[in-house]
């Protein structure tokens, strides 16, 4: 994974490194705000609603063969609540727009606050982080990858229905989730352990998600849309 390779820009002639693509400009300059944050469960109902098939096909495209361990307990279910909610901002092959896209369109629409808050978690993107120490009301998290110091949590981060089927979150554990700032602070959206903690492939599933999601403006863009796509590729580095 580490080797990994795609042309950037479209126009360079050559390969180009996964180290190369995280040197894209981040796109955000603070953390999307909002005084209502949507749960996991609010946006695992959005993506099963509008898209039926994201109970079976988010799993698959978050976990990759973790999906078929059926791994028991509260982390393991809130895993795969994760990653169907996760479908909620995947654009399906068969339609135009993401099941969320076609939340806020309908009509009558949504309550303004709730519409607010999608769109917060929506421009956020899920990214890594490294869990370097507990602390009274969460766990301070060190970017892994790019990250403006603006954008670094200066307190510690509640992973508050964090999912994972490879063990509970621990200190040095890698999660992958989206930043909101509430309220009250900070606040994670759809935290998940990821399996995998070797830097370089965590390099190479960033830059292979920035490349398939065919988003050339940043790689913070391209995990706000297309999230899954990074958290499959770390899923897959080391299927069971």
């Amino acid at each position: 994974m580490s080797g990994i390779v795609a042309l950037w820009p479209p126009n360079q002639p050559g390969p180009v490194s996964a180290d190369a693509f995280l040197r894209v400009p981040f796109g955000l300059r603070s953390w999307p705000r909002a005084p209502w944050i949507p749960s996991t469960r609010d946006l695992a109902r959005i993506a099963a609603d509008v898209a039926p098939a994201a109970g079976e096909d988010g799993p698959w495209a978050v976990l990759g063969g973790w999906a078929a361990v059926r791994a028991r307990g509260p982390l393991a279910q809130e895993a795969r609540r994760v990653a169907m909610a996760a479908g909620a901002f995947a654009c399906p092959p068969d339609a135009a727009r993401s099941p969320l896209r076609a939340w806020l369109a309908d009509r009558p629409a949504p309550p303004a606050a709730w519409c607010a808050g999608a769109l917060a978690v929506s421009r956020s993107p899920w990214w890594p982080w490294r869990v370097r120490a507990a602390a009274a009301g969460g766990w301070w998290l060190d970017p892994i990858g790019p990250m403006p110091a603006a954008l670094v949590p200066e307190e510690p981060v509640a992973l508050d229905g964090i999912g994972s089927v490879c063990g509970a979150v621990r200190e040095g554990s890698v999660v992958a989730l989206r930043l909101v700032r509430g309220t009250s602070g900070v606040v994670a959206v759809l935290p998940l352990v990821l399996p995998c903690d070797d830097p370089a492939v965590l390099r190479g599933a960033l830059a292979a998600a920035h490349a398939e999601a065919g988003d050339h403006r940043a790689l913070a863009c391209a995990l706000s849309a297309a999230g899954h796509r990074f958290a499959g590729w770390a899923h897959r580095a080391v299927a069971p």
